[in-house]
């Protein structure tokens, strides 16, 4: 399973800003929906990366001692396809592909923090599950609290096996194939000062198994004519590298200043650098609003091919690992009503749209509410 660009960008928006919300309260309930419309309006005329993204995503949290705080969140989202462009007569071995249609995915995620001293332990499991594909996992988070709360550091383990047994674009069957998945992030946290906190994480990713996505097809051209589909063709092992930094001023209670930046490798010859600034005002006693831009640019795989001749050993025509420039702006506004209660009640809305210079573009939005008691 591998998620496009436009619905993973919606995903860690709608996840940073539920994580934003959450207070000191004992428990907290959280549901957040979520709404993404991508259009390629460039790129492969023989296949269409448009479709619509719905997700429905509850968050909750118990503090069920002093130590042990239990985390539960999931997901329910549908994937509504755009039908592919009719092919051309000139492909000789296709008339149609089953490459569109719709996907409904279901996702849930535990964790246990246990916490002994400046310890906390954060040991947890993972479940995907859609049609004729299914994910399970392990989490496995320690994280040290030092100089009294002004440091923390992090290690965390993710390993995920996914379990696939859907057709190829031609409708061919085949038996199920295993992927597995292995995520290790170092993070460290720093409190500069009251005002300055700083945030540096690295990341490592091992993935073994078919990594080609079987509803993915290359065309083959010739003389400028495409003439047949070929099978998407990627390695089977591929490693990831990723370092994060997170810089954030706040020059007085409710406003800060942020700025983010990235940068990513693999060795498919995919890299990525990634900056973002940000800036959070307080437009009232209970209203903020917060605003980013995210601008990257990617260079692609060298598998990616645009326009081929013949059926190499390895070879895709999937845009996102493809080389573009992406400019991404977004906004949330948080209402925060004052109650005089124990309940702590807030409700966000964002929006926010992305545009690529390989033809795709898109826009979407989270409408959540939260509630700590």
């Amino acid at each position: 399973m591998r998620l496009p660009v436009g619905a993973l960008l919606l995903l860690i928006a709608a996840t940073l800003i539920a994580a934003d919300a959450a207070r000191a309260g004992e428990h907290r309930v959280g549901l957040d929906v979520a709404a993404l419309r991508q259009v390629d309006d460039g790129g492969d005329p023989l296949s269409t990366e448009s479709f619509t993204y719905l997700a429905l995503r509850p968050d909750i949290a118990l503090q069920v001692s002093d130590r042990v705080r239990v985390r539960l969140n999931g997901g329910l989202a549908l994937i509504l396809n755009d039908d592919i462009s009719p092919l051309p007569d000139t492909i000789s071995n296709a008339v149609s592909t089953s490459a569109s249609g719709n996907l409904l995915t279901l996702d849930a995620q535990g964790t246990v923090e246990i916490k002994v001293g400046d310890w906390t332990l954060a040991p947890g499991g993972y479940y995907h599950h859609q049609f004729n594909l299914n994910a399970i996992g392990l989490d496995l988070g320690v994280r040290r609290s030092l100089a009294g709360g002004d440091t923390e550091i992090g290690a965390f383990w993710n390993g995920r096996v996914e379990r696939d047994r859907r057709r190829w674009w031609n409708n061919k069957k085949f038996d199920f194939r295993r992927t597995w998945t292995h995520n290790l992030m170092l993070s460290w946290t720093q409190n500069l000062s009251p005002r300055w906190r700083s945030n540096l994480s690295l990341q490592y990713t091992h993935m073994e198994g078919p990594l080609a996505e079987s509803l993915n097809y290359v065309g083959r051209y010739w003389y400028g004519i495409p003439n047949r589909l070929l099978e998407e063709k990627l390695p089977t092992v591929r490693n990831r590298y990723q370092v994060n930094g997170r810089l954030r001023y706040a020059p007085r209670p409710g406003w800060s200043i942020g700025f983010d930046a990235s940068y990513y490798a693999d060795d498919w010859g995919i890299r990525q650098m990634a900056i973002e600034p940000s800036f959070e005002m307080k437009l009232s006693r209970p209203v903020s609003l917060r605003l980013w831009y995210r601008f990257s640019a990617q260079h692609g795989t060298r598998y990616f091919v645009l326009q081929p001749d013949a059926d190499a050993d390895l070879q895709t025509r999937d845009s996102d690992l493809g080389s573009f420039l992406l400019h991404s702006p977004g906004a949330v506004l948080r209402v925060k009503p004052d109650t005089a209660g124990r309940s702590d009640w807030e409700l966000r809305i964002a929006i926010f749209g992305f545009v690529r210079n390989d033809g795709i573009y898109g826009f979407g939005s989270n409408i959540g509410s939260s509630v700590d008691f």
